[in-house]
């Protein structure tokens, strides 16, 4: 695994780049700052779905919509964006497109967060981030899920900076 001290927007920025992604699905985006840092390091997202409850709950702002989101990425490059409104729980399992980034930061709890790593893996083509490792819970539902997916897995990269963040890409 190779550690990384860049913060998480850089870090998820560089992880799409050089992995030279088309397509994102984000689960808890609170104000954008991970999407926003994505489209800028690739400069155009063919597909992008975007799924939170916009409360207050796990870091959330409580905006109530996606209308701040929709606002800041009207002058973006982006071919089509899915609203999943609501919690991922209800929505990942409806899901059955693959992108090829999928970034987990919502749900923080310990079974919150493994089923969202579950589920947010079944969707991912070439690389999982996730954000926020270094809360305790996040942290066990991490170590849990990579024990579970560990022959399905190329590679590691972890940043130890915000929160930390790891990219985990798919054989």
């Amino acid at each position: 695994m190779h550690i990384e001290s860049l913060d998480h927007r850089s870090f998820i920025g560089r992880v799409a780049r050089e992995s030279n992604i088309s397509s994102m699905l984000e689960v808890g985006v609170r104000e954008g700052d991970s999407v926003l840092a994505v489209i800028d390091s690739v400069g155009h997202l063919d597909r992008l779905a975007l799924c939170d409850d916009w409360g207050l709950t796990y870091g959330g702002t409580g905006k109530g919509s996606h209308n701040h989101i929709e606002k800041m990425l009207g002058t973006k490059s982006i071919g089509s964006i899915d609203w999943l409104d609501g919690k991922s729980s209800d929505w990942l399992p409806k899901l059955n497109d693959i992108w090829d980034l999928v970034h987990i930061d919502g749900d923080h709890s310990r079974e919150g967060c493994l089923f969202d790593l579950r589920n947010g893996w079944k969707l991912t083509l070439v690389v999982m981030v996730v954000h926020d490792i270094f809360m305790l819970d996040v942290w066990w539902a991490v170590s849990t899920w990579l024990v579970e997916v560990r022959d399905e897995v190329a590679a590691i990269r972890m940043s130890a900076q915000d929160s930390g963040t790891i990219a985990v890409w798919r054989n």
